[in-house]
């Protein structure tokens, strides 16, 4: 499994002021409301939306910076605005030009005059997996009111606030440069986090942040290290983090999580997935910068670590499927398992030419909640180091060589 963080989280300009640049824009329509499904793929909610009457396909991310195909930049569709530079939510920082976008199409909702960046989705691993096309970010959310059904895999948009009954509120943090941010109350201190549909685990914490000791408000750790978060520069080339299932925190008074992992990694920003939104259905109000939760279930939310063998596999050219990150003390590393061998079996499935379509399959699979080799007690694999082969036989709760 390969979590995703947010494509972009703030960028800055060099010539003008910021926010200048990301409040152009504007929706000839007025009191509207238009409801469009989502499919989520990987855990990530795709949309439809059309450009120069063609239809596209967006991941919806409301920590992102919008981005549409680079194939329009020869179009009249693009008009250059000026050169920028982005942040990632790996802290990756690259040199973007940024365009405004004539028109946009949600069904028959058009923006027109959006400030965009370009990227191909077609080549990095495994984002290229997704099939997006562009994202639809903040920039094009921040004058409207966005409801975000989980349960019903549907979005609506209104330039004016629906009638609510049942919601918790609290305050949106909005500054036009980032996506929304909104405060969870740990027993050590109330933290700030981005809300990011982009994002498709759960909860996140940047170091920078300085929590102390959190290990005395968790009941256990589990430590990972290796290749296993992607961004929109790519697969971050070593990342190292602690997840910890933290106990008895909040949002607000009135929304209590019993327990939940969360991770603690080298990022600047704190960010909240999807994984820990499906837990409520959303609407988040831009314009007067409020933040309305109903959890969809009467129970405190609980949940544990998933059930894993330990290691993450990622897929190139050069070495096909191979292990690129794993949990320490996990059956995998107890099995003595290595980041970097080449997977040349998974129990029936033969992984010694695997195709990058293969991996993609296998991908989305992880990602998105269906049976693999995930969901068995016990697994054979097969690894190939510089000098030897070797097969293990992995068990939940126990391993046994052969």
């Amino acid at each position: 499994m390969i979590n995703f963080k947010s494509i972009f989280e703030r960028f800055q300009s060099a010539k003008q002021d910021s926010s200048n640049l990301l409040e152009c824009g504007i929706i000839k329509e007025k009191n509207f409301k238009y409801t469009l499904p989502f499919e989520l793929v990987a855990g990530l909610p795709l949309i439809e939306v059309e450009i120069a009457q063609k239809k596209y396909k967006f991941l919806f991310d409301t920590a992102a910076l919008s981005v549409v195909p680079d194939t329009l930049i020869q179009t009249p569709s693009l008009k250059h605005l000026e050169n920028i530079h982005i942040n990632d939510s790996q802290d990756s920082l690259s040199d973007e030009t940024l365009y405004t976008l004539e028109s946009l199409k949600i069904e028959t909702l058009e923006f027109c005059g959006f400030a965009v960046i370009t990227q191909d989705f077609t080549h990095e691993t495994p984002l290229s997996c997704l099939g997006i096309d562009g994202i639809l970010g903040y920039n094009f959310l921040q004058n409207l009111i966005v409801h975000i059904d989980y349960e019903d895999r549907k979005i609506t948009l209104y330039d004016k606030m629906p009638s609510l009954s049942g919601y918790t509120k609290t305050a949106l943090f909005f500054d036009g440069l980032s996506g929304p941010k909104f405060e969870i109350n740990f027993a050590f201190r109330n933290v700030l986090v981005t809300l990011d549909t982009g994002k498709n685990d759960g909860i996140s914490l940047s170091v920078n942040d300085e929590f102390g000791s959190f290990s005395e408000y968790a009941y256990k750790m589990r430590e990972t290290s290796g290749l296993f978060m992607s961004s929109f520069n790519g697969l971050k080339e070593y990342s190292q983090e602690k997840n910890y299932l933290v106990k008895d925190f909040k949002i607000t008074k009135d929304i209590a999580i019993k327990s939940y992992p969360v991770s603690l990694n080298a990022t600047s920003l704190s960010l909240v997935g999807n994984s820990f939104l499906e837990n409520f259905d959303i609407v988040l109000d831009f314009k007067k910068k409020r933040l309305y939760l109903r959890q969809y279930s009467d129970k405190n939310i609980e949940k544990s670590f998933s059930s894993s063998f330990g290691f993450f596999v990622h897929w190139n050219e050069t070495q096909n499927l191979y292990i690129s990150a794993m949990s320490k003390d996990s059956v995998a590393s107890r099995a003595g398992l290595e980041i970097g061998e080449r997977i040349l079996a998974l129990g029936e499935m033969d992984t010694y030419e695997f195709s990058k379509e293969d991996y993609c399959e296998l991908f989305l699979a992880l990602n998105g909640g269906m049976k693999t080799y995930e969901s068995q007690e016990r697994l054979e694999i097969t690894v190939k180091n510089d000098t030897t082969i070797k097969r293990v036989l992995l068990k939940r709760n126990m391993i046994d060589e052969i």
